[in-house]
């Protein structure tokens, strides 16, 4: 695949999900238009090449994984307890979930989808897909091609972050997912699975959902 039409495609997600929080204002958009529009085609058509990558992990990385999944949702919420409205003003982030169709009685099914089916959409389109595509070109200019996802992955983060963090976290929240995209794909290749990279995005994503119950419980 041309890589300007990988990096294209690398780029839909701010237009996907800026029609489905601002134009539409609606949750379930917002997830249809990068799930499903962004996401699932390019997914389905590289499936011979991401399905070699979903190798079970040693059982050393899932006994890691397990152990973060207990600590760091718990560190999520103790740091929004401890900065307070410094990071999030709950009256406005709650504003925003309720005019985009989600309420506190949608939590539960909010997070089963989030962290299962987000984590591993993603998983398998930035790292089984982009990724793995732009590591075929060897020419110098394309060897960055993992550093380019790194900010491609943090950056559209922006369109939905903006809307619920306050003004200059969001920046800093940006700079993070960077680090983490990184992360996630050092996952990868060390272990060589796929799996690895989507159960740590796993607890990533309940983290997120940690903090979002903080505030629907802070109320």
């Amino acid at each position: 695949m041309p890589a300007p039409f990988l990096i294209l495609l690398t780029l839909l997600p701010w237009p996907a999900t800026w029609l489905g929080m601002y134009y539409f204002k609606s949750m379930v958009a917002s997830f249809a238009l990068y799930h499903g529009a962004c996401l699932l085609p390019c997914i389905i058509k590289s499936r011979r090449s991401w399905v070699k990558q979903l190798k079970t992990p040693s059982r050393a990385n899932l006994f890691v994984i397990a152990v973060a999944a207990m600590v760091l949702p718990l560190m999520a919420i103790e740091i929004y307890h401890l900065s307070g409205s410094s990071i999030i003003e709950k009256e406005t982030a709650l504003s925003h979930l309720a005019e985009r169709g989600f309420h506190r009685h949608l939590l539960i099914p909010l997070a089963v989808y989030f962290v299962f089916i987000n984590a591993t959409l993603e998983e398998l389109f930035w790292r089984g897909f982009i990724v793995q595509e732009l590591g075929r070109y060897n020419r110098p200019q394309f060897r960055l091609g993992s550093f380019w996802t790194f900010i491609a992955f943090a950056s559209w983060h922006y369109v939905v972050f903006s809307a619920f963090f306050n003004p200059g976290v969001t920046e800093l929240i940006l700079i993070a997912l960077v680090f983490v995209g990184a992360f996630f794909e050092w996952v990868f290749r060390r272990t060589r699975t796929l799996v690895t990279a989507i159960l740590w995005h796993m607890v990533f994503d309940l983290s997120v959902i940690g903090v979002l119950y903080a505030v629907l419980s802070d109320v």
